[in-house]
């Protein structure tokens, strides 16, 4: 079932549709230029959309100024319309996307625009707009594993963006409509952290990761939130493994083989980048093989508590960000020290040596 709502400011006189009910320029269509200050490789190129991607728009409209800011359009004597009721935005040239339907810019007044990506989510998505309410809610969300693109072997998972409200008017044609990620980006890198013995990496897993959430996207935040988007996870929490590409390497002259990334003095990204719903921080396991001289070998487990390498006073994963995990193994010992950068990238070295020892 299609949940959208909208609230009116205005009770004595509600405007059902756009087009007929509001005076518009024919031949001015509106147009959008979706961008993306940080990116990911599941959907961006650049700062801007793939052309083959569409969103969903919703363009609200009030005979007001140019200019206004949104809480003074909001509380302006003025009636309110739905102008654009959540429809899809395609593709149309280079930089522009529009409305498959083709929508014009009012004569008078200024828009409101909100947005979000994939289309497919339509049916989980509702809209409360009014006076003090400026919310998106899109429910029980799934992020869906995709292929890797041409010529790419990673892994990644479907993008969720949500675009905040932007005002505007047909000056202003086409609009630059900013897409926020409401994920969190997750990347684990492995290598050896001193020669010796060769060490294998046999599996790296994430567990008790909440699959499902639902997001509130709220454009009048009233309690700090962060990036303006507030999740609460669902669904059974299970393991999330990211070793997926995993190597094949024949023991010396023997037959024996053995799966996984032997370390050397190179640095591996492992293949599959989630991105999970934000959440507490949960725990990493890296499981190792380490062969000594004499051929004979021994595994190890770590198991790695994430909230005990935050930096940055929280211990949740955000949405928005990206998460690098590099995990340098030892024969004897595998310790931590984080560092934190600011899709905004938060980087947290395992490196031997410093700080916490697991």
């Amino acid at each position: 079932m299609k949940k959208v709502f909208v609230t009116f400011l205005a009770v004595a006189s509600v405007i059902a549709c756009t087009k007929s009910n509001v005076e518009f320029e024919e031949t001015t269509e509106i147009g959008l230029k979706p961008v993306a200050h940080n990116v990911t490789k599941s959907m961006m190129i650049g700062e801007s959309f793939d052309t083959n991607e569409s969103f969903n728009v919703w363009a609200f409209y009030k005979q007001v100024d140019p200019g206004t800011s949104i809480a003074d359009w909001q509380a302006a004597d003025a009636d309110q319309t739905t102008y654009i009721d959540e429809k899809e935005f395609v593709n149309k040239d280079a930089t522009t996307w529009k409305g498959k339907t083709s929508y014009y810019w009012p004569k008078m007044g200024s828009l409101l625009f909100a947005g979000y990506y994939p289309t497919s989510i339509a049916d989980d998505v509702e809209y409360t707009f009014n006076a003090t309410e400026n919310k998106m809610v899109i429910s029980n969300y799934v992020p869906d594993r995709v292929l890797p693109a041409k010529g790419e072997t990673t892994t990644y998972t479907e993008d969720l963006m949500y675009a905040n409200m932007t005002l505007t008017s047909y000056s202003q044609n086409p609009v630059s409509l900013v897409f926020k990620h409401a994920l969190s980006w997750i990347t684990v890198k492995v290598k050896q952290s001193e020669a010796g013995p060769k060490i294998i990496v046999d599996n790296v897993n994430f567990t008790n990761v909440y699959p499902q959430g639902t997001a509130t996207v709220d454009n009048m935040p009233k309690n700090n939130v962060s990036n303006g988007i507030e999740w609460v996870t669902a669904g059974t929490a299970a393991n999330v493994p990211v070793l997926e590409e995993k190597r094949t390497i024949v023991k010396g002259d023997s037959t024996e083989e053995k799966v996984g990334y032997v370390l050397t003095d190179s640095e591996y990204t492992l293949a599959y980048q989630p991105l999970f719903i934000p959440q507490p921080m949960t725990t990493m396991v890296i499981t190792y093989t380490i062969e000594s001289g004499d051929g004979s070998s021994f595994q190890e487990t770590k198991t790695v508590a994430l909230s005990g390498l935050k930096t940055d006073d929280t211990d949740k994963w955000e949405a928005g960000k990206h998460y690098t995990y590099t995990i340098s193994i030892g024969t004897s010992e595998i310790l931590i020290a984080p560092t934190v950068t600011d899709w905004e990238d938060v980087k947290y070295d395992i490196t031997p040596g410093v700080e916490a020892q697991l």
